[in-house]
């Protein structure tokens, strides 16, 4: 997931919004009704409303597919259940999310799909009883606590495989743009040392804020800067806002577009006006082989219509990483913690995942988004080992 700050949005009645078609793992804010005290129930927490909603279907295909593996191959030792909980759209929402979670449904674990912010409101509570919390957000690798194993990138393991790729193309003048947020600036202050070190140069720099619909301002900023490459960093909806912007403006033509947070819903969402779009991460479904032809065809009898993306990749990863801890140190919290500090298991596109120091390890892919929405992989990259800014024991 893209790693952002949520707007102020009032947010509706949790229950109104747990309506995604098809894909719910139980009632939300509920447990599933054959559920039995010796089950081993997961806290299932993400944005039904608010900016990340437009990832909602796809991350919970990736949930309700790994528990129907988990539980038909008896891969925890104990059969998983589930209960999905709305993060709104704040701090404060989820914290009354996780709240009913931890104290009145009783979950075990938590695996959570939300931004920063929310993360952090979340985990006040968890860490306190020693619940472990499985994160697709690893915010800019400065979100460390002990019970806390981040599934997603960190800002150098996404970006400077693109660089270097690009580098050698010869596109060395690029402007870094991004959403005004703590991640989109720690990964553009990666880069930009980076990019120095490899002899190329940073024409430009800014930011707008979350929630921006007009980018027209700018685009224009960007193209008189002359850049070989612009480097797009914001999410959800304003990154579809902002694509479309810059696609229909003639003036952009000639300019390489690098988004490492584009994935497959969004760009099918953008269609044409997503082509040739670079973009980086560890899942594309156009990545070739039988094991993710297997992990499709999983996803699909979980009811997603669309392809799985890189929300629907981790999610998975998640709940499969979670049995085998479970699997491993049993049902106490903070066995389960330890065991998930050291997970090295096999992902379903056939590849090593591991956590190292809180956080994944595993290949990148470089792709380029097609006018169709799809991707073409251009290179697998070896992975990288997570820079934090932060102790991961904190």
């Amino acid at each position: 997931m893209a790693h952002s700050t949520p707007t102020r949005r009032t947010l509706a009645a949790l229950t109104a919004t747990c309506t995604t078609a098809g894909l719910m793992l139980s009632a939300c804010g509920t447990s599933s009704p054959e559920a039995s005290t010796s089950d081993y129930k997961v806290g299932v927490l993400l944005q039904l409303s608010g900016a990340g909603s437009v990832y909602a279907d796809s991350a919970q295909a990736g949930t309700k597919a790994a528990l129907q593996d988990v539980n038909s191959s008896k891969k925890a030792g104990v059969r998983f259940t589930s209960v999905v909980a709305d993060a709104g759209a704040d701090a404060q929402s989820a914290t009354t999310a996780c709240s009913r979670l931890i104290q009145q449904d009783k979950v075990k674990a938590l695996v959570v799909f939300v931004p920063g912010p929310q993360l952090l409101a979340c985990n006040t509570l968890a860490k306190r009883q020693n619940i472990p919390i499985l994160s697709l957000s690893s915010g800019a690798g400065n979100i460390c606590a002990t019970n806390l194993t981040g599934f997603g990138l960190v800002p150098n393991q996404q970006t400077l495989p693109v660089l270097d790729d690009l580098i050698a193309q010869g596109k060395k003048k690029w402007y870094f743009f991004g959403a005004d947020y703590s991640t989109p600036k720690t990964t553009i202050s990666i880069a930009k040392p980076y990019l120095a070190s490899k002899g190329g140069t940073t024409v430009g720099e800014s930011y707008e804020p979350m929630g921006t619909t007009d980018y027209s301002q700018d685009i224009t900023k960007i193209v008189n800067a002359h850049p070989d490459v612009a480097f797009l960093n914001v999410i959800g909806n304003d990154d579809v806002a902002l694509e479309k912007q810059w696609a229909a403006d003639p003036r952009t033509k000639g300019i390489t577009r690098v988004d490492i947070l584009l994935g497959e819903g969004p760009a099918k969402a953008l269609g044409s006006a997503a082509s040739g779009i670079w973009s980086s991460n560890v899942y594309f479904s156009s990545i070739p082989g039988s094991d993710n032809d297997t992990f499709k065809s999983q996803i699909q009898a979980a009811g997603l219509k669309d392809s799985p993306d890189i929300n629907t990749y981790v999610s998975y990863l998640q709940v499969e990483a979670l049995a085998s801890a479970v699997k491993s140190a049993g049902a106490d919290g903070p066995k389960v913690i330890s065991a998930l500090g050291k997970t090295d298991i096999t992902g379903p596109l056939g590849s090593q995942f591991q956590i190292r120091s809180g956080f994944s390890y595993q290949p990148v892919y470089l792709a380029q988004a097609q006018a169709d929405g799809s991707f073409a992989i251009q290179k697998k990259s070896d992975p990288v080992d997570p820079k934090l800014a932060c102790s991961s024991a904190s």
